[in-house]
C-alpha cells in the first residue's frame, strides 16, 4: 500500500490537521505594524481554508477587538477578503468618527503562533 500525506496522520490520536498554504502580511495606512494572515487547508474531509491573522483591529469606537465567530471560508482569496474586509470596516469608522489611526488599534493575537 502506498503511502499519502493522509493516511500518515490517520491515527487514532492524531487530531485537526491543518497543511501550511500561504501567508500574507500588510499595514493599515498611519499604523506601522505589520499584520500577517495564515492560511491552512484541512487534511480531513470538508475543504475550505481556515485562518490566523496575527493581530484584531479595535478601535476606540470599538467595545472590543473585533474577532470573527468564523475563522474560515471556501477559498483562499475569500478568506484573506475576510479578514481585510473587517479590518477596513473598523478603519474606516473610526476615521470617519473624527479618530486618528494609533499603533493601539490593533490587538495582538495570543495564539497566532500556536
Amino acid at each position: 500500500m502506498a503511502h499519502t500525506i493522509e493516511s500518515a496522520f490517520d491515527h487514532e490520536h492524531v487530531n485537526d490537521v491543518l497543511q501550511f498554504l500561504s501567508e500574507y502580511r500588510f499595514t493599515l495606512s498611519d499604523i506601522p505594524i505589520a499584520i500577517t494572515i495564515r492560511l491552512f487547508r484541512p487534511i480531513a474531509a470538508g475543504g475550505g481554508v481556515f485562518f490566523r491573522q496575527s493581530h484584531f483591529i479595535s478601535t476606540p469606537k470599538q467595545a472590543g477587538p473585533y474577532r470573527t465567530s468564523r475563522p474560515w471560508n471556501d477559498t483562499e482569496e475569500a478568506a484573506i477578503n475576510q479578514v481585510v474586509s473587517a479590518m477596513n470596516m473598523e478603519y474606516d469608522a473610526a476615521i470617519k468618527a473624527g479618530m486618528t489611526p494609533d499603533e493601539t488599534w490593533l490587538t495582538p493575537n495570543d495564539s497566532f503562533l500556536q
